[in-house]
């Protein structure tokens, strides 16, 4: 019985076999690592590891399965072009000029599970190469070079009947390969084929990746698990059925289940998705309207009491639309300045507004850099008194980049989602916040605009937003103009998150 070891690459005989001492005289091994390997007598042994082959066996069959399901399913053009097979997996490699569509994918899957549970015998036997080849339907690797005689390999029909009438048409719905690898006797000791994902490895290429045996099982336990949860997410609702989704979303595309399962998943998944964005939508609108509401509300309010300026809580979280709509209508509605804000107890953050018109001597000289700066004071935050001049071509601005500096802060402006986003990057501010995620300049001909969002610490009030702004303007005293408000009409405790008081 008798063997040659390959010389192709490096070959590490520990990891699979160990050498009787019988034989350890009669063979050389190269320590650099192992890289020849040969005989010192004429007559060479056959050494295998049988607990190796017999996990490879069932991957092989299945590779052979495979080849004859992709030309049943896709066409004769698909020819094998490489494959791996290992103790774990089966890696395929055939010529395929598109992806293939997943009602494609659970054709193939289906064809070679109905063969393991037709428990077809597996055949195997040498004939001339000429006339292996002439039997109607064999497959062989293009560029092989293979040996004369050759092993015929064929499942569910034997090779003998073949070889009798090889023009029969009948034979072209049996698979039959020259192979001389390692095969199981019948197909059922593949138990089950999963096929786990389909890709491109280059023009005209596609790779396709299976499991077979217990590890087939588990893949398509895990699909059934997943889909369970798929189908028990659509009963949920709100933030709930959002974070199901998203977390479904990512364990789906990174679990080994099998591809035309994964399919289905994404589509219920993102037609789930569909429904979070409408709900989202919904709640986008009605939180737009509530804020608009209440600013509007206390606008009216301010002005009847003779003041300048309001400052409102809008209860929307961190909905930075609603309250920025809320701004802008009182701008335009009611021509006053305003700063309006609303928080999260969840992630206790809080999103700040702040608009001055640009109408009347008055709003002139009421700086909205200085307002905020003063009011946020207790976060350590300053706004640049030169941030006007940002927004003067804000077309430029959103195609392109501006950088500026302001003291120790840096700034960068980008495009995102269509509006001017400023991230701020200040290491005194880390002191009093821990991340200021986005600053918002927007500016036109009626009203200037700011807007930034901060993690509030709970050891620090909201009293600063309600800090009367201190400015020059055409009149005696800052008081006589813009009287000082109470924070209490504005914000009653109860709506407040925990552990933010007002002073």
């Amino acid at each position: 019985m008798g063997i040659s070891f390959s010389r192709q690459k490096p070959l590490d005989l520990t990891k699979f076999l160990v050498l009787p001492p019988s034989l350890q005289l009669n063979f050389c091994i190269n320590p650099f690592k192992y890289e020849n390997i040969f005989c010192k007598q004429k007559r060479v042994w056959k050494i295998s590891s049988y607990d190796r082959r017999k996990l490879i066996a069932p991957n092989h069959t299945c590779t052979h399965m495979l080849n004859f399901a992709l030309r049943e399913v896709l066409g004769n053009h698909v020819d094998q072009k490489g494959s791996t097979v290992l103790p774990e997996k089966l890696r395929f490699d055939f010529s395929h000029g598109k992806p293939i569509h997943p009602d494609h994918l659970r054709r193939i899957e289906s064809i070679v599970n109905d063969q393991i549970e037709d428990e077809l015998d597996v055949y195997g036997k040498e004939a001339a190469l000429a006339d292996a080849k002439r039997i109607n339907g064999v497959r062989a690797v293009f560029g092989e070079v293979y040996p004369d005689p050759v092993r015929v390999l064929t499942i569910g029909q034997k090779v003998e009947d073949l070889l009798a009438d090889p023009d029969n048409e009948e034979w072209l719905s049996v698979s039959a390969e020259l192979c001389g690898g390692t095969h199981i006797s019948n197909t059922r000791e593949a138990k089950a084929f999963a096929l786990l994902s389909e890709e491109g490895i280059t023009k005209g290429i596609r790779r396709i990746t299976t499991v077979t045996t217990d590890r087939a099982f588990k893949a398509m336990e895990l699909a059934f698990s997943l889909e369970l949860e798929v189908d028990a997410a659509s009963e949920a609702e709100g933030s709930l059925l959002e974070k199901k989704v998203s977390s479904l979303r990512s364990r789906v595309d990174a679990a080994p289940i099998p591809a035309p399962k994964k399919a289905d998943l994404r589509t219920k998944i993102s037609l789930l998705q569909d429904q979070v964005r409408k709900e989202q939508k919904k709640i986008a609108e009605e939180n737009i309207q509530k804020a608009v509401k209440v600013a509007t509300e206390m606008a009216d309010g301010a002005a009847s009491d003779g003041k300048a300026f309001c400052i409102s809580l809008v209860d929307v979280g961190l909905d930075t639309t609603a309250v920025r709509e809320a701004v802008l209508k009182v701008i335009e509605q009611k021509g006053i300045s305003v700063t309006v804000f609303s928080t999260d107890e969840t992630t206790n953050k809080a999103v700040v507004y702040a608009g001055v018109p640009e109408n009347g001597e008055k709003f002139k000289q009421l700086e909205l850099s200085e307002w905020l700066t003063a009011a946020l004071g207790l976060y350590n935050i300053r706004i640049p008194t030169n941030y006007l001049w940002l927004c003067i071509n804000e077309t430029e601005l959103i195609d392109g980049t501006a950088v500026f500096r302001y003291n120790a802060m840096q700034s960068c402006l980008m495009k995102q989602r269509e509006r001017l986003a400023m991230t701020l990057v200040d290491k005194e501010m880390e002191i009093y916040i821990h991340s200021l995620t986005r600053v918002d300049y927007l500016s036109n001909q009626r009203m200037s605009v700011v807007f930034c969002t901060l993690d509030l610490m709970p050891s620090i009030s909201l009293s600063p937003f309600f800090k009367e702004p201190q400015f020059k303007l055409c009149c005696p005293t800052p008081s006589q103009c813009l009287p000082s408000l109470d924070p209490g009409i504005v914000v009653p405790s109860s709506r407040l998150p925990k552990g933010l008081k007002l002073r």
